[in-house]
């Protein structure tokens, strides 16, 4: 085989090579774009999903503290102030803290709206470290 040959064959080698990588690609790319995509969606999921449980801690947290530091008795502003929340998130997560512990309502004389949570009703597991 003469070297002209050899180079004939090289060229033919890397291009047939290059036809089949290009076809390979062509024919998994729709596959490699689709499981990319729910790789990261998935990912995304995910680490949404472990923020919200660490949100959730943290103001269970600042709930139960204020619960204990005030013996029950709980204010929207209070706990939007130690929560770092806005009005109406204090106001939804006291309303479900509310119905879960059976809490009542006493208005003030200032017009706002104190929770207040019988501490009899909780337990230490509850309360948290």
């Amino acid at each position: 085989m003469t070297d002209l040959e050899s180079r004939i064959r090289l060229a033919l080698t890397v291009c047939i090579l290059l036809l089949v990588t290009m076809l390979l690609l062509r024919l998994l790319l729709p596959w490699l774009l689709v499981l990319g995509s729910v790789a990261v969606g998935y990912s995304l999921w995910h680490r949404n999903a472990a923020h919200q449980r660490q949100r959730q801690h943290t103001l269970n947290q600042v709930f139960y503290s204020l619960l204990q530091a005030q013996q029950g008795r709980i204010s929207v502003l209070d706990f939007a102030m130690q929560a770092q929340l806005t009005g109406p998130e204090a106001r939804q997560y006291l309303d479900d803290q509310a119905r879960a512990f059976s809490a009542r309502f006493e208005p003030t004389p200032q017009g706002d709206v104190l929770y207040i949570f019988s501490l009899g009703q909780l337990s230490y597991a509850d309360l948290g470290p």
